[in-house]
């Protein structure tokens, strides 16, 4: 870097990631050996990389262990790594050897603490890995963050501030970090360049983002940090508690490259929970993971939990959590939303991918405690924003961001939630930007829905056609059906998993709701061959997956069967109603006060 104030050089991904036990051989033997030597010894160390790889792997991804693996024992190295993934194995219900080999013949590889290795040997193996969230038992513990840090202290005695920080950048991209194990090793630097450095390189990997941001503001000064945003770019955007939105990312950026491991890390959290739940497969490819219309370099792909990520190359993804808030969940005040309405005029000038990153922020903060004076309500000035200081792009550190966690956990009492009225406020804001960013607005706000059933005729009404047309694309279809509200017309591909369970959902209400429901009801292999058509019976236990089906829904005042509608919102789309949403006969207490409204076409066809 010299002294010009140049930032230290992007290294590729392959060169920032180590096993995580690298760090505990490291600290074994840094006291006989100097850290200047360590460096290019780490970085020359061969592993044997996944056979479905071409690339040279130089180190351990502790992100990407899965896959084919050929170890020779005798390395100490290797062997290290191999106990690490028995260690991964052991812990972990998902992960796993299969296919081991030493010396081409079969070899059991035993989960339990005290199995040895052999001494010598090449041993082949399958090694299955899921990523998911990191927890707190993950993190550096304080011995091993000593050895790290008396580590830092030595490298910056003998080679400076520059190879430090390269050091750091190996060292940490295979381990986790508390919040303020942050703060110990920024202050081990002194100039602000270096500082915002090495505070960047721990925050990708400090496990409570939300703690982490929180705790920014003060170990840094306003230039470090924003010296230190910029060098995190789309990491520092990255909400954990709601990924919602498209993304587009280049993977030679290591920042980016975190981005998508983190979202792997949550969708496949998202999966396990759902499936615990016994809640149905809401994917777009079957497989309970929340990503859709991947394309990578510009081609189709699946992003899969196995997938290897390469190091290189452009991944463009929409992510689309399946999560619903719970039952206890309350919509936030009106004097506090009124203050939030209050910011995001005041942001009106921002481009419109910040503007989204501002509303995402401040959809997901911790709700204010303290009591505002109602004048403060109708000023739009300056007083809003120290209050919600955190609202801007520059100090984002501020607003909360968690985990998925349980299928519905998510501290309703302290985190923000809305109803379609307020996010049809919150999308007025927004009315003179593109279309495009509306609906990318509205799919960020659809996690904090608290009123699914209220979402097309309040909500996102303001968005016309076009607009829900994307809203689909980005959140996907079946998310978007109102059971409550099923009455419309619909041309359904039942191809796509996401139509197909529309259509089984509506199938089963039109076998158990009273009278000729289907009406004008065409079917054809696709939507210029449609002719007129009855489904048949056995639609209602093994549902078409070929062909359009177009048809109009409907359902007089009076016949409709709450029971199921009720089991649908829930087993299928996960909706959390409390007993007291509806009256004694099942029906929403809203429908009871504002008048029966199933003739309407709740469900138009756009969603």
């Amino acid at each position: 870097r010299g002294r010009g104030r140049g930032r230290v050089p992007k290294l590729s991904v392959s060169e920032l990631h180590l096993n995580q036990t690298v760090v505990s051989i490291i600290g074994a033997d840094f006291t006989a050996r100097s850290s200047a030597e360590l460096i290019p010894e780490l970085q020359n160390r061969t592993l044997g990389s996944p056979a479905s790889e071409s690339r040279d792997a130089k180190s351990v991804n502790p992100d990407q262990l899965g896959g084919s693996w050929k170890m020779s024992l005798s390395n100490p190295f290797e062997r290290s790594v191999l106990r690490y993934l028995l260690q991964q194995a052991i812990s972990l219900p998902d992960e796993q050897f299969s296919n081991v080999k030493l010396a081409g013949n079969p070899f059991t590889v035993v989960e339990d603490p005290s199995f040895e290795f052999p001494e010598t040997g090449t041993l082949t193996f399958n090694y299955t890995h899921t990523q998911v969230p990191a927890s707190f038992a993950h993190a550096l513990d304080p011995s091993a963050l000593l050895s790290l840090l008396t580590l830092i202290k030595q490298q910056l005695r003998s080679s400076g501030p520059y190879n430090t920080l390269v050091f750091l950048r190996h060292a940490t991209a295979s381990i986790y970090l508390r919040s303020e194990s942050i703060t110990n090793v920024v202050e081990l630097f002194d100039s602000p360049d270096d500082r915002a450095e090495a505070a960047a390189c721990c925050y990708m990997r400090a496990i409570d983002l939300h703690s982490a941001r929180e705790h920014m503001p003060s170990l840094l000064t306003p230039r470090e940090l924003q010296t230190c945003i910029h060098i995190l770019g789309q990491f520092w955007k990255l909400n954990p508690r709601n990924p919602n939105g498209g993304y587009r990312l280049d993977l030679c950026a290591p920042s980016e490259y975190q981005v998508l491991v983190r979202l792997i890390q949550l969708s496949n959290a998202e999966a396990r929970s759902r499936q615990a739940c016994n809640l149905r497969d809401l994917s777009q490819h079957s497989n309970f993971q929340t990503f859709r219309n991947e394309t990578y370099n510009g081609r189709p792909m699946v992003l899969t939990p196995d997938w290897q990520i390469p190091d290189a190359g452009i991944v463009c993804f929409d992510y689309s959590t399946t999560v619903r808030p719970p039952q206890t969940a309350t919509p936030i005040e009106s004097y506090e939303m009124q203050l939030l309405l209050n910011q995001i005029k005041e942001v009106g000038k921002f481009r419109d991918d910040d503007f989204v990153d501002f509303v995402r922020w401040g959809s997901t903060i911790h709700r204010l405690t303290a009591e505002v004076d109602g004048d403060e309500l109708e000023s739009e000035s300056s007083d809003g924003a120290d209050t919600f200081e955190a609202l801007s792009p520059q100090s984002m550190d501020l607003l909360g961001s968690e985990g998925v966690g349980d299928c519905h956990d998510q501290q309703s009492d302290r985190v923000r939630w809305f109803t379609s009225k307020q996010v049809f406020d919150i999308l007025e804001l927004a009315k003179a930007r593109p279309i495009s960013v509306k609906a990318q607005l509205a799919s960020v706000m659809w996690p904090r829905l608290i009123d699914e059933e209220n979402a097309n005729r309040e909500g996102f009404c303001s968005l016309g056609t076009d607009g829900k047309q994307r809203l689909v694309q980005l959140v996907g279809r079946v998310h978007l059906f109102n059971p409550f509200e099923p009455n419309g017309s619909y041309q359904l591909h039942l191809h796509s998993r996401n139509q197909n369970l529309v259509a089984q959902m509506l199938v089963q209400l039109a076998v158990a709701e009273p009278g000729n429901n289907i009406l004008d009801e065409f079917y054809g292999k696709d939507a210029n061959t449609l002719r007129p058509f009855t489904a048949p019976k056995a639609w209602m236990t093994r549902m078409e997956s070929f062909g359009v089906w177009s048809f109009k829904y409907h359902t007089d005042p009076g016949d409709e069967c709450w029971e199921l509608r009720q089991k649908l919102a829930k087993e299928y789309l996960g909706w959390q109603k409390h007993d007291s949403y509806f009256d004694r006969l099942g029906v929403p207490v809203s429908w009871c006060r504002e008048g029966n409204r199933s003739s309407s076409t709740g469900s138009s066809p756009e969603l």
